[in-house]
């Protein structure tokens, strides 16, 4: 009985992190941690979409300008600190969303593994 119980719980508290590795911040809306979670979901889809954005202009517009005879073929040239200001970005909130969700899954692990606390003795008035 304890044994499928422990299991359980154990699997619960993975649950999580497991959704913070596919997507950063659902792991905090599991634990109904909202602020948290929409903070950190907001943040890294903020920066991964400045990221995808500046990438594929750098690399879709010299296609497009291609087709204009009168322009010399441009260079494709991607700035890399420009990329890499919202990767990094993205990337933080990535891993600050699986740190603060393992974080709070072990926090509550522990809190409900602790004895409760005793019931106060009766004294007589």
């Amino acid at each position: 009985m304890h044994a499928t119980r422990n299991a359980d719980a154990r699997r619960r508290a993975r649950n999580p992190v497991v959704a913070s590795v596919f997507l950063p911040g659902a792991g905090q809306l599991l634990q109904k941690r909202w602020a948290a979670g929409l903070l950190i979901m907001g943040g890294f889809g903020a920066c991964f979409l400045v990221f995808i954005a500046h990438v594929l202009l750098r690399i879709v517009r010299p296609y497009y300008e291609l087709w204009d005879w009168s322009k010399p073929v441009p260079a494709f040239e991607l700035r890399r600190m420009q990329a890499a200001i919202p990767f990094a970005g993205a990337l933080l909130f990535y891993l600050l969303g699986l740190i603060d969700a393992f974080a709070a899954t072990r926090r509550a692990g522990r809190a409900a593994q602790r004895p409760e606390d005793p019931a106060p003795l009766d004294r007589p008035e």
